[in-house]
């Protein structure tokens, strides 16, 4: 039965992503399936400490988590016990202190970042053996007189490879999304903005979103609404790829989290309006809907240890200090 549910997502894709597209950049757009397909329940993980999780990744040995404690914001938890194994990283104007320590993203699998924006630096940390060893300090302001602007309110910095990194830059009136050559200190391409908001009548948060990369892909997925867009670098551009919606009677609803699973993402979807994710949605970068599970357990973080077919939950709006685990052996 649930392969041929499977066939049928893959037909119906097949037929819309042909018979639909985006006027503004003419790549197709898929109308995804609402039926669930699978089912996971989670076994509960008490910690041995107390556990804060603003955002989070997984490296060989450990669970890297970004929070709000005052003694650092990162932390390591040990795998796969997840015990507590110490935090690093103070916020401060002291040796080894950010003013402001906010999380990026890395395909690295094993390192960290995190930037700056009153120092305008972004420092790159990697996780070798028991402890964060900082790998390098780059500047995120431009060097070049007509790339000064570098130097903006950035909410997302997302690391593609060696020398570029999508940055993101919003303050609620203009939102900008940008691959920066950092490694040089310039500006190489804008993104297009496929879904145009009205500033004036528009409000922000119904516009506002995630991102991931698996550094070919960009995955944007709407925290207030029922979208996800699909975006590939080419040579030095962000090219839109794909735009999957929910049917256009389905409940206002949106998107709390997204993984890049090596050939295929996954994204928390929270369908009741709840802002906790009670669906996760698998998807081909092409646009293909490869699963649609419901969760046990409602989340707000997630990640997946592909090694072990995990995935490692968290729900930053209960009140339990757990972690959630869901084996998925595909």
């Amino acid at each position: 039965m649930i392969m041929k549910r499977i066939c049928a997502f893959i037909f119906v894709w097949s037929i819309i992503a042909v018979a639909c597209t985006d006027t503004r950049s003419n790549c197709p757009t898929v109308i995804k399936d609402p039926q669930v397909v699978n089912s996971l329940e989670g076994d509960l993980v008490t910690p041995d400490s107390v556990i804060s999780v603003l955002d989070w990744k997984l490296t060989d040995r450990y669970i890297v988590i970004y929070t709000s404690q005052a003694d650092g914001v990162l932390q390591l938890w040990s795998l796969p016990e997840l015990k507590y194994h110490g935090s690093y990283i103070r916020k401060g104007r002291g040796p080894g202190e950010l003013i402001a320590a906010n999380w990026g993203q890395t395909v690295e699998r094993n390192a960290v970042i995190l930037y700056d924006i009153p120092a305008g630096k972004l420092t790159r940390y990697l996780v070798r053996n028991d402890s964060l060893e900082t790998e390098c300090v780059l500047d995120i302001v431009g060097r070049r007189t007509q790339d000064k602007s570098l130097f903006k309110p950035y909410v997302d910095i997302l690391q593609m490879n060696d020398s570029f990194y999508a940055m993101r830059a919003s303050d609620r009136q203009k939102d900008e999304l940008s691959i920066v050559n950092l490694r040089h200190g310039n500006v190489v391409s804008y993104a297009e903005e496929l879904l145009q908001r009205d500033p004036e009548k528009d409000q922000y948060l119904e516009y506002d979103y995630l991102l991931a990369t698996d550094g070919r892909h960009l995955v944007k997925a709407y925290m207030e609404s029922d979208r996800i867009e699909i975006f590939e670098l080419l040579g030095t551009d962000l090219l839109p790829r794909c735009v999957i919606t929910g049917p256009e009677n389905s409940v206002s609803s949106g998107y709390n989290d997204i993984i890049c699973m090596g050939d295929r993402f996954a994204c928390l979807f929270a369908s009741d309006g709840s802002g906790e994710g009670n669906i996760l949605e698998v998807y081909g970068y092409d646009g293909s809907q490869l699963d649609r599970i419901a969760l046990s357990h409602p989340l707000t973080h997630i990640l997946y240890d592909e090694k072990n077919k995990i995935f490692y939950g968290y729900n930053a709006c209960s009140e339990k200090n757990n972690f959630y685990l869901f084996r998925y052996p595909k």
